[in-house]
């Protein structure tokens, strides 16, 4: 498994996305960042909120996933990881 990209919405308030590839397919983490909403809940494929054990299955997988990250791309995968843990 590795990660493909990490990237942003451009508003202020627009979620930010990671996408996972796996050998025979992939998903989309979606993290908000709207205060006034669901402020860094983690939703898998933009429909299941990650919380306890789903949150704690999804660190050991992206900890485990292949990395190349740089720059705000990292930054953005280390704030979606920091999000998972919160919620474990």
């Amino acid at each position: 498994m590795k990660i493909v990209s990490c990237d942003t919405e451009t508003s202020d308030l627009g979620p930010d996305l990671a996408i996972i590839e796996t050998e025979d397919s992939g998903f989309t983490l979606l993290m908000s960042r709207d205060p006034e909403e669901d402020f860094e809940k983690v939703y898998f494929d933009d429909s299941e909120i990650l919380e306890g054990h789903a949150a704690a299955e999804m660190v050991v997988k992206l900890e485990a996933a292949d990395n190349l990250l740089v720059g705000e791309s990292l930054d953005i995968y280390n704030g979606i990881l920091k999000a998972l843990r919160n919620a474990i």
